[in-house]
């Protein structure tokens, strides 16, 4: 399962399969069930494959992920010359389904490219970062019936005369 919540609330369902060489498949048009249930059509072109074959199989509604800001965190202060905005969302994650789910849930923060303009990440709940993309990511595995709850907090500290979009 992947989950993108600031881009969209559902959880995406991928197969992965890796082995596949074997099998001398052929370039053509394959259906996808899923749970006996037909999912959707896909090309498959085994010569642009390298090592894996990913086939998307859909939203799955009872994985269940809310984004939602947190009113304590967010905030803007003045210090000095400078302006501070603090963000904070907390992800509730919730399996409804009978057995263990693994998510891999992505989220980012900004990155700056003025040295002028700092961001600091503050809370991220075992995510793993890069430094880089801003790219936040966590692996979880969620238990059957199991709801678990990630916070991210972060800050973008600027210089009071400087006009930073979004912010």
């Amino acid at each position: 399962h992947y989950a993108v919540p600031k881009l969209d609330k559902d959880a995406f369902l991928v197969a992965r399969i890796t082995g596949w060489e074997a099998l001398n498949l052929l370039p053509g048009n394959v259906n996808i069930f899923f749970e006996g249930t037909y999912v959707t059509q896909a090309y498959l072109d085994p010569t642009n494959t390298i090592d894996t074959l990913d086939f998307s199989l859909g939203r799955d509604k009872k994985v269940i992920i809310e984004r939602n800001m947190l009113k304590d965190y967010n905030a803007k202060k003045d210090i000095g010359t400078n302006k501070e905005r603090t963000f904070g969302y907390e992800f509730v994650i919730r399996n409804t389904k009978k057995s263990v789910v693994h998510l891999k849930l992505i989220d980012q923060i900004p990155v700056s490219q003025d040295a002028s303009i700092e961001v600091k990440a503050t809370e991220i709940s075992g995510a793993g970062q890069d430094e880089a993309t801003g790219i936040l990511t966590w692996n979880l595995d969620l238990q059957p019936a199991a709801t678990q709850k990630l916070k991210l907090v972060y800050s973008v500290k600027h210089p009071k005369k400087k006009i930073v979009p979004g912010i």
